[in-house]
């Protein structure tokens, strides 16, 4: 059953990440228009991906937090994205020395933001204690998770010639694809067995 909690967080943060979509669009000088359809959009297709996880959480419960892990996911995408074209056109900085330190700032912003969403919402683990080695080993997953990503596309390009006609551009675009799939599995894992150890816990409730 969906929660009142679950709705407003969900429509909260697909307002949000309309919104930082929206600026990033209008930033690059793209669809600078889009901002009032992503900000009414997107919240209504996260309200249908979480209602989809709920449904399928009735036979399969890992779909439950799953659901909340993608939609905060594309959150922190539209977010880290957002946030640097900002900073990028607040600074000027898009290359040189300038352009570390402001994607820095961007990576940190969203970390965060991915750690407090995931903790108090998708594995709702707001109880749980050592917070401190929690966000480490938050740290170390998403690190791994990240590795994972730039191994397995770099073999996609690499290894694999391109197929169904592409061009090098778009089958770059396929490896980014495998990677960003593969990340999302080892983030889920990670985050749900030994991160937030939600996964521990359901299986002890599943014991007794």
């Amino acid at each position: 059953m969906i929660t009142r909690t679950d709705t407003r967080m969900t429509l909260l943060a697909g307002v949000v990440t309309g919104v930082f979509a929206a600026v990033l669009f209008g930033l690059i000088g793209e669809h600078a228009l889009a901002g009032v359809p992503l900000i009414i959009g997107v919240p209504f297709l996260f309200w249908i991906g979480l209602w989809l996880g709920e449904e399928l959480g009735c036979y399969w419960p890992f779909f439950r937090p799953l659901s909340k892990f993608c939609i905060v996911g594309f959150l922190s995408a539209a977010l880290d994205n957002g946030v640097l074209a900002i900073l990028v056109h607040a600074t000027g900085f898009t290359k040189g020395s300038g352009y570390p330190v402001i994607r820095a700032i961007a990576i940190i912003i969203t970390v965060i933001n991915s750690y407090l969403w995931n903790k108090y919402w998708s594995f709702d683990s707001a109880r749980t204690q050592q917070r401190g080695a929690e966000f480490v080993m938050f740290i170390v997953v998403t690190a791994l998770a990240g590795l994972i990503n730039i191994g397995a596309s770099s073999a996609v390009v690499t290894f694999i010639p391109p197929h169904f006609s592409l061009n090098a551009t778009a089958w770059a675009s396929v490896g980014a694809v495998v990677g960003s799939a593969c990340a999302l599995f080892v983030n889920f894992t990670g985050y749900h067995i030994f991160v937030f150890k939600t996964g521990r816990r359901h299986d002890s409730v599943t014991s007794l």
